[in-house]
């Protein structure tokens, strides 16, 4: 793999990996490059498509309701918040502070260093879960004492609707203007992205969201370990690296060759899929010793990967 040297690089990247959706792949790409920290960015299912940069808390946390993808979201407004430094077991232990929270209408976040497994079988049958987030805090990395982001999160203002973002393994709590110059709060702020997600022409919003998931997944990791020739490229150029090695034993030449027939099926099907002859194409890729040759099904054509922008991850 390479790493990604230059913004043209890491839209490539988030192009292939979102289906060719330039207008999602630049949404991806403005806000991790704009957000302190790549892991700093929630993707939010919306009406229409936004980047918007936001200052607050980002906190380790574990979401005890898992999305069925890593970054995926879930954006509460004005929720209210407890957090309890202890470990919950029943909702004895708390209910009077999340019955408080949950009475105004709005969802409700409760943070704990640990939710025990029995603590939902104890929440009363008329409390309406769907509203109830639960999230288990690592205590020790908090950027503040737990009473201070209690006192922050629970804090009313008149012309500012406090947003908090919660996916799998973080939550992030927005500051205000005055709590950004405040101490320790505003010291440890962090500058995250929170990236909406709309519809765009007959693709609906959950499909965008799909597509939105799996590509700044691949724009993590292509920042973290670099990028490779997309289109199947590169399992092309190791099963034509493997029918260099000369083998004596027919055993391990058999073996050889059933990875080869698996190293370019991905490239076969992609290109059968489009209508043209696959095994001719891979055969002809075969054949070329440039590495990172793919066939581009936009304009039905071997090319080479790099030049015509298919990377992936």
């Amino acid at each position: 793999s390479r790493p990604v040297s230059t913004a043209d690089e890491l839209h490539a990247v988030a192009r292939s990996s979102s289906g060719l959706d330039d207008a999602l792949a630049q949404l991806i790409v403005e806000g991790v490059s704009s957000a302190q920290d790549p892991s700093a960015v929630f993707l939010l299912p919306s009406q229409t498509s936004s980047c918007e940069l936001v200052n607050g808390l980002l906190l380790d946390a574990y979401s005890q309701d898992r999305f069925d993808h890593p970054c995926k979201s879930v954006l509460l407004v004005d929720p209210g918040v407890v957090i309890y430094p202890g470990t919950l077991e029943t909702w004895s232990q708390i209910g009077r502070d999340l019955t408080d929270a949950l009475a105004n209408g709005a969802s409700a976040l409760l943070a704990a260093q640990r939710i025990c497994p029995t603590f939902r079988g104890t929440i009363p049958t008329d409390i309406d879960r769907c509203r109830l987030h639960l999230v288990s805090f690592v205590m020790p990395r908090l950027p503040c004492p737990a009473e201070k982001l209690q006192e922050i999160s629970r804090k009313r203002h008149s012309s500012f609707s406090r947003r908090i973002a919660v996916n799998n393994d973080r939550v992030f709590i927005e500051l205000s203007a005055s709590e950004m110059t405040s101490e320790p709060a505003g010291e440890r702020a962090t500058s995250t992205a929170l990236i909406s997600i709309g519809e765009f022409g007959d693709t609906s919003s959950m499909e965008r969201m799909e597509r939105a998931a799996q590509c700044m997944a691949s724009v993590r990791a292509a920042l973290k370990n670099g990028y490779v020739p997309g289109g199947g490229a590169i399992l092309v150029d190791a099963a034509r690296w493997l029918s260099d090695r000369p083998v004596d034993d027919p055993v391990i030449t058999a073996g050889i060759e059933v990875l080869r027939k698996a190293l370019v099926s991905p490239a076969r099907i992609l290109i059968d899929s489009a209508g043209e002859l696959g095994p001719h194409h891979v055969e002809t890729m075969l054949d070329d010793s440039s590495s990172g040759i793919v066939f581009d099904l936009r304009e039905r054509r071997l090319c080479s990967a790099e030049a015509a922008g298919i990377l992936d991850a």
